[in-house]
């Protein structure tokens, strides 16, 4: 499944937050990563068919968004917040919301899914009863649900511990090998550990398309570590912007981004995705 996004717009009345996207998506994990107020969800929404877009176009295969009905037979969503009636079961959430779709599952077909998600010694329990790592993957059970050919979903893991993190990422994962997958959020980690792919959004435009890699390496050179004592702190963050700083008894390790050497002292090291990442946003 390919999804073609051309020339894409959304206008909030005076407010543009999405100025003229284009974009393509298949096979595999793709990333779409920005700060807050960047665009993601609108461009989530519009690609779910909750929200019209004011012009552009936007394709899944050869149907166009338009196309509700069939579009919503193809992907499943996950949206940033979501709820489930409290006194359901694990079993009966998965099974009233296939209905919703008029999907029907056996007992046998219900207990797969939740298999898929790790919930499936679960199924008894209420969903009052569960953690939030949980309630996201029952979320991600109810979104896949009809065997979508493609998965949206919003910041699935904000909120997480690290250990359901890395469940509800690997699943995404597994997922991904053999359908369309777009995550959007703003952890980077998520992003580097996942995706095949990366579309950076910044104030409604795209800034960067292409792989992990690439982008990384745009960072080549502009990264420095280097130890400072507290009063030099003061003027590094004041000059230089300063990715991290831990403090180690009465001095400072600093990781900061510049073109130039900021000190004598200071040693260029490999960057990260969050480091490529900032470099971007800040160039913007």
């Amino acid at each position: 499944m390919k999804i073609e996004i051309r020339e894409l717009i959304k206008d909030y009345e005076s407010y543009r937050a999405l100025e003229n996207i284009n974009l393509t998506f298949d096979e595999g994990i793709h990333g779409l990563l920005g700060p807050n107020g960047a665009g993601k969800t609108t461009l989530i929404r519009i690609l779910s068919t909750l929200l019209p877009k004011t012009s552009g176009e936007v394709y899944y295969d050869s149907i166009r968004v338009e196309n509700k009905e069939e579009i919503r037979k193809i992907i499943g969503y996950l949206p940033q917040e979501f709820s489930f009636y409290p006194n359901f079961t694990v079993y009966e959430t998965l099974d009233y919301f296939a209905s919703l779709s008029n999907i029907r599952l056996n007992r046998r077909e219900i207990l797969d899914r939740l298999e898929m998600v790790h919930l499936q010694d679960l199924w008894k329990v209420k969903t009052k009863a569960l953690s939030g790592g949980m309630k996201r993957r029952l979320g991600i059970a109810v979104a896949i649900v009809g065997d979508p050919e493609v998965l949206i979903v919003d910041e699935p893991t904000a909120g997480l511990d690290p250990e359901e993190r890395i469940r509800v990422r690997n699943m995404l994962s597994e997922f991904g090998k053999t359908k369309t997958v777009l995550l959007s959020t703003h952890i980077v980690e998520d992003i580097a550990l996942s995706c095949k792919s990366l579309s950076i959004l910044n104030k409604g435009k795209v800034i960067y398309n292409g792989t992990v890699k690439d982008v990384i390496k745009n960072a080549d050179g502009y990264v420095w570590n280097l130890t400072a004592d507290v009063e030099e702190f003061h003027q590094f963050m004041d000059k230089y912007n300063v990715i991290s700083s831990i403090i180690d008894e009465d001095k400072i390790s600093l990781r900061i981004l510049s073109k130039e050497k900021p000190s004598l002292n200071a040693i260029n090291i490999s960057p990260t995705l969050e480091d490529a990442y900032m470099k971007l946003i800040k160039e913007v």
